[in-house]
């Protein structure tokens, strides 16, 4: 019985540690690592684009009527038609002409307005890292396949 005790305790220890270190969700490149195909990756990117967008503008759920209801602000709805324009563009040709400019040049435009959302976000002083406008900063630049300029 004395020997019992100490196994018990052992073996809930280590069942613990692995429930806690199984628990950690992949990070976007080990998500993209694992998707098959192009629509695959621009799933992956959709889907994280708009959750980040979510993050980094304050997107704050309001009770009503004791029931959760989302408000999307001004600012977390200018984030996510980012996040749709660059996923609309994220499979097309180089040569091809989307509302009258190439695909690049729309593509550039769409970088230049991540890089203005970020230092927006930024400067407000709202958030409390930087961690989301980086997340946010990297998945521009695997939509738009253009460097995003960003102050930190």
């Amino acid at each position: 019985m004395k020997l019992f005790l100490p196994v018990l305790c052992m073996a809930f220890l280590l069942l613990l540690m692995a429930c806690a270190s199984a628990s950690e969700p992949p990070t976007l490149q080990e998500k993209l690592d694992s998707a098959f195909g192009t629509d695959e990756r621009r799933e992956v990117l959709r889907l994280a684009c708009l959750n980040t967008a979510e993050k980094i503008t304050g997107f704050p759920p309001r009770v009503i009527h004791h029931r959760l209801r989302h408000q999307p602000n001004a600012d977390t709805a200018r984030a996510k038609k980012l996040c749709h324009e660059m996923n609309d563009l994220y499979a097309a040709s180089p040569g091809q002409t989307h509302e009258g400019k190439t695909v690049e040049q729309q593509k550039a435009n769409l970088a230049q307005q991540c890089s203005g959302l970020i230092k927006e976000r930024l400067e407000s002083g709202k958030l409390k890292t930087t961690e989301h406008l980086q997340d946010m900063r990297t998945i521009c630049e695997k939509m738009t396949g253009k460097p995003v300029a960003a102050p930190f």
